[in-house]
């Protein structure tokens, strides 16, 4: 499935797919802003790898010191 995500917001449709564990997003304009990947990786928990690139321990704590309050 091909999708164009425009805002990170958009993300958070994929919430409810409990079994995504690799996604790539690379070449979305939201992949441009700031933090982008933090935030994906806050907001869809059960990645293990993302845009080809293993997610860390660290990313992870980072990713939740970051967002935890909301993405911005």
């Amino acid at each position: 499935m091909v999708c164009v995500l425009t805002q990170l917001e958009e993300i958070w449709k994929l919430q409810p797919l409990h079994n995504l564990v690799e996604l790539s997003v690379s070449g979305n304009p939201a992949t441009e802003l700031p933090h982008s990947r933090l935030c994906v990786i806050f907001h869809i928990r059960t990645l293990e790898i993302l845009d080809g690139k293993p997610i860390s321990f660290d990313e992870r704590q980072e990713a939740h010191s970051r967002f935890a309050q909301g993405c911005g």
